[in-house]
């Protein structure tokens, strides 16, 4: 069927179209809104309202459909086809709320489906059917690695990991016990504020000293204040043991690189099953 130019506006649908946006809370979702159009088969018009009216049954029920871990995760998945990528911690996150999204939609079916069949929830039920079919193991080598509420690496990821992280705990406390004897032999001498405290200039820590002092505290100018009243010195005692902590600091950043590849690696099998399911989410947001 050929419609008329403008036939949205001229109906008042395009409205309808920007409020239905305006609800959705995914990209996902905001896409298929987009690509809303006119049907003009029966079965299909009447499968479509059915399943809205399902969708409205639950939400006005005393449990909705599960939705609280709905995000976007198609482009984040699409950068960990090629072997060697992988995905930044946020993306991970994400990546694992929505793989417990699947679980929860279709708990959330099966426990209305009787024994023979019959649910309440008859469309929205087969069209979440391959839900099921994404393997819970999928999320072991996450859960495994990463803090999703800090949204971290663990530190037992690897026992590499966990020494390295040993050893920076172990050298920060060395690096702050001399810089405490730093300052109080400064501050005694009249150099410095009582009241001062180390800074941070390119991750190595520093102390802030009035530029009249500078020549009195052996050590590497690293900056100035904007005003030029203050420089930032690193004693020449902690130098060693700040080099050990970048040094320290860049081990980790290879091992936790080393680390969400192979995450990445035990994802990449299940891909195309992911990007399916998370589809199916993002319909039912727009439903």
């Amino acid at each position: 069927m050929i419609f008329p130019d403008k036939i949205e506006e001229k109906i008042g649908f395009d409205g309808v179209r920007s409020q239905i946006a305006r609800r959705c809370h995914c990209q996902g979702a905001l896409d298929r809104c987009a690509d809303m159009a006119f049907m003009t088969d029966f079965e299909s018009i009447l499968s479509a309202l059915r399943a809205t009216a399902e969708m409205n049954t639950s939400l006005h029920s005393d449990e909705a459909i599960p939705l609280s871990g709905l995000h976007d995760i198609d482009a984040p998945l699409s950068l960990i086809r090629i072997p060697g990528t992988f995905l930044e911690i946020k993306d991970l996150v994400k990546v694992r709320r929505m793989l417990q999204c699947f679980v929860s939609v279709a708990s959330y079916f099966s426990r209305y489906r009787t024994e023979g069949g019959r649910t309440p929830y008859p469309h929205l039920d087969a069209l979440v059917t391959p839900l099921a079919e994404v393997s819970p193991t999928i999320a072991q080598s996450i859960d495994k690695a990463i803090d999703e509420t800090t949204s971290t690496v663990k530190d037992n990821a690897s026992p590499a990991l966990a020494e390295i992280r040993s050893r920076l705990r172990s050298m920060s406390g060395r690096v702050n016990s001399i810089l405490r004897r730093v300052l109080s032999n400064a501050i005694s001498q009249g150099l410095l504020e009582p009241d001062t405290v180390p800074s941070m200039r390119e991750g190595r820590l520093v102390i802030p000293v009035p530029p009249m002092h500078k020549r009195r505290i052996q050590g590497i100018v690293h900056d100035e204040s904007a005003s030029g009243k203050t420089v930032f010195i690193e004693p020449a005692e902690v130098v060693e043991a700040n080099n050990l902590t970048r040094e320290l600091q860049m081990e980790e950043h290879r091992e936790i690189i080393r680390i969400l590849t192979v995450i990445a690696d035990s994802l990449r099998p299940s891909i195309p099953a992911i990007v399916e399911a998370a589809g199916i989410i993002y319909h039912l947001d727009f439903i």
